[in-house]
């Protein structure tokens, strides 16, 4: 009678720890995750750099684009004569900054950037900010 009593336990026992596993796991999959901001820097031989700015968040455990985020990216500090300029992320949730011709003497004198972007609060997404540090590389010294 005893062991029937313990096994018994045991059942229930299990069937409430699984239960409240899979509670709990739906409950943290249903909060809202934030959206993040990432940004990435792209220079090729010869041609013009350029910063991709992209917005995410993620969703069943996958990350899906945020569009229609305004974007606004600035070289070393935030101000106005930093700014290289403003972007709307578009359905893959990304923007294209172009960096200008007027920062190509900025650009010249220092090896490294930061690039920091900021974004005002659109609807129920929150004001973003993202930063991405880089640091050009040094031609090879021919022999």
């Amino acid at each position: 009678m005893k062991q029937l009593q313990n096994k018994l336990r045991i059942v229930i026992l299990s069937f409430i720890f699984i239960t409240g596993i899979k509670a709990i796991s739906f409950a943290q999959d249903s909060t809202a995750s934030p959206v993040l901001l990432d940004l990435k820097y792209y220079v090729s031989d010869q041609q013009v750099p350029y910063v991709i700015v992209k917005t995410k968040t993620k969703k069943e455990r996958k990350f899906l684009p945020v569009k229609g985020i305004p974007v606004s990216v600035y070289l070393n500090e935030e101000s106005a004569a930093s700014l290289l300029g403003k972007v709307v992320t578009n359905e893959k949730g990304e923007g294209k900054i172009i960096i200008p011709a007027s920062f190509k003497s900025i650009w010249d004198s220092s090896s490294a950037f930061t690039f920091k972007a900021t974004s005002e609060p659109v609807g129920k997404t929150e004001a973003l900010s993202g930063e991405l540090t880089i640091k050009k590389a040094r031609p090879a010294s021919v022999l």
